[in-house]
C-alpha cells in the first residue's frame, strides 16, 4: 500500500507502519519522502521521526524537490549507521 496509486491509501499505510513501531518498513518510509503529495511526505516525516526516536531531517511541508531529495539521502545516512 506504500506505493498505491491512491494518496490516502499511501498516507494509511504510512502511519500504520509507525503505530506498529516496526523499524523494517524504515527504507519505504524514507523512499515516500520524495513523492509528489505533500500529506504523504509529512505523514513520512511523521512516521519517520516517530520511529527514529525523535530525529528530524525533514523535509519541511511544500518543500522542492531538491529540498525532498536532500532530506532522503540525509534520513538514509542516519539509517546506515542504525544499522552497524
Amino acid at each position: 500500500m506504500l506505493k498505491s496509486e491512491d494518496v490516502e491509501l499511501r498516507r494509511a499505510a504510512i502511519l500504520a507502519c509507525a503505530m506498529k513501531d516496526d523499524k523494517a518498513h524504515i527504507p519505504d518510509l524514507i523512499a515516500r519522502l520524495a513523492d509528489d503529495e505533500d500529506v504523504v511526505v509529512r505523514a513520512s516525516r511523521a512516521a519517520l521521526k516517530s520511529l527514529s526516536g525523535g530525529q528530524d531531517f525533514g523535509p519541511q511541508a511544500g518543500s522542492t524537490k531538491l529540498d525532498k531529495s536532500v532530506a532522503v539521502e540525509q534520513w538514509k545516512d542516519w539509517w546506515a549507521k542504525q544499522k552497524k
